[in-house]
């Protein structure tokens, strides 16, 4: 079954890149793991400012050969304009050793439509990372919940 298609916005990549700072390569057998931090920001991705909780208990495998895996249940509560979304952006996501990233699933964050058009979404498919952008393109899927659009003034 499908579980994740982003690994909780472009932040999360963020934690992933400083957690490879800290978290030494393992050993050849076994993978170096270290749990995720909770976040909290705001995104002006909706053309309003929209207050973003991530509550983690998520964990990053780092490899010997490079790969990342993230592994774990996220919720991610999303609110503006007096109104709250909490949504759920359960992994696996695996990272390449080489830095690409190409992920199946459901999951929340910002997102690059087909069109090219940006908004946080919820979303079930395949999506990759531009790496020289950061932006995380929906491929093949279906936007679950826009959440721009839920969230959208009164």
């Amino acid at each position: 079954m499908l579980r994740r298609a982003l690994p909780a916005m472009v932040v999360s990549a963020a934690a992933v890149v400083s957690a490879l700072l800290v978290v030494p390569l393992a050993g050849a057998d076994r993978p170096v793991i270290q749990p995720l931090p909770d976040q909290s920001f705001t995104d002006p991705t909706c053309g309003f400012d929209v207050s973003v909780n991530l509550s983690s208990n998520e964990k990053l495998k780092v490899f010997s050969s490079g790969k990342v895996q993230v592994t774990g249940r996220l919720t991610a509560t999303y609110s503006a304009n007096g109104k709250a979304l909490t949504l759920n952006a359960s992994g696996p996501t695996t990272i390449g050793a080489d830095g690409s990233f190409v992920a199946q699933g459901v999951g929340v964050g910002d997102l690059t439509l087909p069109d090219g058009s940006v908004t946080i979404a919820q979303a079930a498919g395949t999506v990759t990372l531009d790496l020289a952008t950061g932006a995380i393109v929906l491929q093949h899927g279906t936007v679950l919940t826009d959440i721009c659009a839920a969230l959208a003034g009164p």
